[in-house]
């Protein structure tokens, strides 16, 4: 049985007529939009329809001679290859299937092993635009697809054998390599059988890309081989292109003049290139069955790029001769026929079949022979001749990307990439560019902004901690209030409105999770970047190089970042406005790791449209006088908070069976030298069915309790990630888990003598998408009573509720600083308890009482009220002022201690993980649960210990570690039953 391909996958397996169709009827948008990218689906979709209208009129007129006929040849690599459908089956695309290449079988287009493989169709976002206009130009445009690998006289012979077929003359509009596939066939036809040749961007007399696709160094042949999990680009262009006669036979003609002669074996550098010697010997013939070009031929020549015009020799490789005298891959003296009417675009050799002007001029051409869209001069202006060698082409398109575990977005952007849409327009004048180096603090540099990257559930620090005792404490308020995201790509924008800073705004990119983060992502992330400030006509922006501190090489970061910076100037910043882009640093070595990555990047391929000088300074440090005393806008705790670690865990949607899953957990560890660590680990469900069994209702010894623990962090965790965790033991760990994640006890973790909860202390993150911003009184937390909000025994079934708002009342009856109002029984309605939230005159509340848990609407969990009404996290969202803190203290009127271990037990983890996650996106900052009923005597230590410590002005994380000793000295393992979501630098109350 066939497997069907996924439906987000479908554009890749869809045939062309089917794709054509969908674009036409608006069927499979997700993965068109994806495989297009969205711009360039929504003008698909547009040309789709109209061409649709023109072949109706057309098929209502009676008596009409059916339209010309139009062949499209495209150009190498052009044309998607696979195995062709059986009856029944779909057909099965190798190139380009980006799971397939993703899984190491690009191998098997290698000759002669990969004979067998078939042209099925065209690379529909290079060449859907070209047949859609050309049909609502009144043409029956068709595309004739080729096995690129082969040779041209085999593919002109099997081009002339289908031309021959049709029942009257045709045109051909050949793009590239079809270009000479044309001609060949043209050399075996009657005049009569081919009416108009119109060649795009061919390369008459070869081009320098086989060279490099040779050598592993073509950028689109890298772009191609980061998809590639198995194997590097170096091992694909030995042991795949180099198989391909049709590569060869692109390379250069014959030039005396030139160093290097590439049809001579020894001319060849090794081991960086592995060239078929019998393949080389037989591409020096291969133009000479080309037909000459007639009256019947038209040109189309891409001009203004910066292109490869010659070869020679450097430092044991090739280096390269670029001045803008192409379209980027084909020189302009090796596009251009003698005799032949030539038109001009200034345009990527890529985008050539998608620029509307070139395909109106092709239409003309094929009408009248004569072309009004294009001009038919170009005066070439002064040129400037640089060198790239092969050394600084490896530098690019170096990290791998993992198709499988991109979003919708990503995939898109990646696409988009491939397509050959994001050429440059060379018309427009070069970029000019100041680059600047600046070392000192960030907070000191002077712009019209500083940017700086926030990953998803992580506390800002570095930069962004610099920049924040500036701004009285602004962004660490705007953190635990949750109004940063960190989503990839998304961007906060604040205006400094500090004299102690210089720069004019702050703006924050969302960088997502930290074990997500990689050079795509680093990319858009700097793309969306640029394209807010363009559109604010900012001139200049300081920033950092984002993901450093996660183990991101700084020769990484800043490549990632600039191709994303200047992607987006191109699209966004028409006018030019923006001219200088500062990089900070604060590190004398990393200082030198910058000024030699941005010297080896300068003149590469990421500066192909843009010319930039680059510069140092040294950041003036801002005067005392001028700086001041800092004002924090929340309240410092009275104890440092110590690192924290970031442990993220998750379950892989993709590789769940029946007997296991498999949790994937990644590492972000803390201090100057953080890494990122990233493990999977495959669990049977029946060795954590035991492991929750046996959690019962918290029945545990001291002893017992550290066996549970270890059992979990063994079961749960890859060996490489509990030894990395033990290098982490100083830090506090917040662990950021998903839904399944959620309902296991990570407070009993233990590995070898290290239980983290009883340590600096575990708090918790909840990796879900749209949580409320939190909200709390601002003028609450800089009062010095700590008001409780003590609601006891709603439901008045649960004595040992009551029993416990008895004790804590009598506690705290003597104290000033600490204050609790009880509402108990009948008392304790729903719109009594709204009322209390929305008054804004409690720091905390206090619950003991029932819980109710939705199995299918989890944020319609809640607690119960008096009459059985439910109070969830939903119905907070409307309330301006909440309290800082939910305390949840779990009672039943039996505890699970003697319960059935099994689904009870799992149920209740699920309760307390979905009445967490209602009220935090309700807009509760900080969730305090139990997973079971706590002992009376462990529940009165934790409280008293907990409210003490935030009266003191302590940090919540360093009052809920208090607290959980506090039950361990009076000889009970409750202290293990307490989860924290929220941060644990949140100061409730000032000191």
């Amino acid at each position: 049985m066939t497997k069907r391909p996924n439906p987000g996958e479908w554009a890749f397996h869809a045939g062309d007529a089917a794709v054509l169709h969908a674009l036409e009827t608006g069927q499979h948008e997700a993965s068109l939009r994806e495989f297009f990218g969205l711009d360039a689906y929504t003008d698909l979709t547009a040309l789709a329809a109209q061409a649709a209208q023109v072949r109706s009129r057309r098929a209502k007129r009676r008596g009409a001679s059916p339209p010309h006929r139009v062949l499209i040849l495209p150009g190498i690599m052009g044309s998607k290859l696979g195995r062709a459908r059986t009856a029944g089956a779909t057909s099965k695309v190798l190139w380009i299937d980006p799971l397939r290449i993703a899984a190491g079988q690009l191998t098997q287009l290698a000759l002669p092993r990969g004979a067998g493989l078939q042209p099925l169709g065209v690379m529909l976002f290079t060449y859907a635009k070209i047949k859609l206009m050309l049909d609502i130009a009144g043409f029956d445009a068709r595309f004739h697809a080729y096995d690129w690998r082969l040779s041209l006289s085999d593919l002109g012979t099997q081009l002339a054998e289908r031309i021959l077929k049709e029942d009257r003359p045709v045109s051909v509009v050949a793009h590239s390599m079809g270009g000479l596939v044309a001609r060949a066939a043209l050399g075996l036809l009657p005049k009569r059988s081919v009416r108009r040749a119109v060649l795009i961007g061919v390369p008459n007399a070869g081009t320098y890309a086989p060279v490099q696709a040779l050598c592993g160094t073509y950028p689109a042949v890298r772009k191609i081989a980061t998809l590639d999990l198995k194997h590097s680009v170096e091992f694909l262009a030995k042991h795949v292109f180099s198989s391909f006669p049709g590569l060869y036979q692109l390379l250069p003609a014959p030039d005396p003049k030139m160093p290097v002669n590439v049809y001579d074996p020894g001319a060849w550098p090794r081991p960086q290139s592995h060239p078929d010697v019998r393949l080389l010997k037989q591409a020096m013939k291969a133009r000479d069955a080309l037909a000459p070009p007639d009256e019947r031929f038209a040109q189309i020549v891409g001009i203004g790029q910066d292109t490869i015009v010659g070869i020679h020799r450097f430092g044991g490789g090739f280096g390269y001769d670029l001045k803008p005298a192409g379209d980027g891959t084909v020189p302009l003296a090796s596009a251009l026929l003698p005799g032949v009417p030539a038109y001009y675009v200034a345009e990527l050799h890529g985008s050539l079949t998608n620029h509307s002007q070139v395909i109106h001029c092709a239409a003309e051409l094929i009408k009248t022979g004569r072309g009004r869209a294009l001009p038919q001069r170009w005066t070439q202006g002064r040129t400037r001749t640089r060198a790239v060698t092969d050394h600084q082409l490896r530098t690019q398109f170096q990290a791998k990307v993992d198709w499988r575990k991109l979003d919708s977005a990503g995939r898109e952007r990646l696409m988009t990439q491939f397509s050959g849409n994001t050429g440059a327009s060379a018309s427009k004048p070069r970029r000019k560019i100041e680059l600047r180096i600046a070392y000192g603090n960030i907070a000191d540099a002077d712009g019209s902004a500083l940017v700086l990257g926030i990953f998803r559930n992580v506390t800002p620090g570095g930069a962004a901690l610099a920049v924040d005792q500036r701004l009285n404490g602004a962004i660490r308020e705007f953190t635990a209030r949750r109004m940063f995201s960190g989503e990839a790509g998304q961007i906060f924008a604040m205006p400094a409105g500090s004299r102690r800073l210089r720069a004019k705004s702050v703006v924050f990119a969302g960088m997502g999770d930290f074990d997500r983060f990689d050079a795509q992502t680093q990319s858009f992330v700097s793309e969306n970047v640029v394209r807010t400030l363009a559109h604010t006509r900012m001139h200049d922006f300081v920033t950092v190089l984002f993901g450093t501190g996660s183990g991101v090489s700084v020769a990484d970061a800043v490549a990632n970042q600039l191709r994303g910076y200047f992607h987006a100037l191109d699209a966004a910043d028409a006018s030019y406005e923006l001219r200088r882009i500062t990089f900070c640093v604060y590190d004398q070595r990393r200082l030198r790791q910058l000024r030699t990555a941005l010297r080896t990047l300068i003149g590469g391929e990421i500066f192909t449209d843009v010319d930039a000088t680059l510069s140092e300074t040294t950041l003036r440090v801002m005067p005392k006088a001028v700086l001041g005393k800092p004002r924090p806008s929340i309240p410092t705790t009275a104890t440092p908070a110590p690192p924290t670690a970031y442990l993220i865990l998750s379950q892989e949607p993709g590789l769940l069976t029946d007997d296991r899953i498999c949790v994937r957990s990644s590492l972000l560890s803390a201090g100057a030298k953080a890494a990122v660590l990233s493990s999977r680990q495959a669990i049977r469900r029946h060795d954590l069915d035991a492991l929750l069994n046996d959690l019962h209702g918290g029945e545990f010894h001291e002893r017992d309790l550290k066996r549970y623990g270890e059992r979990l962090g063994v079961l749960m965790l890859h060996h490489d990630m509990r030894e990395a965790l033990l290098q982490s033991k100083a830090s506090h760990l917040a662990v950021v888990h998903d839904a399944a994640m959620s309902q296991l006890p990570w407070e009993t973790l233990s590995i070898g003598a290290w239980t983290p909860a009883m340590a600096a202390g575990v708090s918790r993150r909840y990796a879900a998408e749209n949580l409320s911003v939190a909200r709390w009184s601002e003028t609450r937390r800089m009062g010095e009573t700590l008001e409780v909000l003590l609601v006891a025994n709603p439901t008045q079934d649960l004595p040992g509720a009551q029993a416990e708002a008895q004790r804590l009342t009598r506690v705290f009856a003597g104290r000033a600083d600490i204050r609790l109002h009880v509402v108990q029984g009948a008392q304790a309605t729903r719109a009594r308890l709204l009322n209390d939230f929305r008054s804004g005159a409690f720091d905390v509340l206090h619950y003991a009482g029932h819980a109710h848990f939705d199995e299918r609407e989890p944020q319609r969990s809640g607690i119960v009220c008096a009459k059985e009404e439910i109070l969830s996290g939903s119905d907070l969202a409307a309330l301006q002022s909440l309290p800082a803190l939910v305390f949840f203290n779990a009672c039943e009127s039996g505890r699970l201690r003697a319960a059935r271990p099994g689904r009870r037990i799992r149920r209740a983890l699920a309760a307390t993980d979905g009445l967490a996650e209602s009220f935090l996106r309700g807009g509760v900052a900080n969730y305090l649960g139990t997973y079971w009923p706590v002992g009376d005597d462990a529940a009165l230590a934790f409280s008293t210990a907990l409210y003490s410590s935030i009266v003191a002005g302590n940090a919540l994380g360093y009052a809920i570690n208090r607290a959980r000793a506090a039950v361990r000295a009076a000889h009970s393992c409750d202290w293990a039953d307490y989860m924290h979501y929220g941060s644990y630098e949140f100061a409730i109350k000032g000191p």
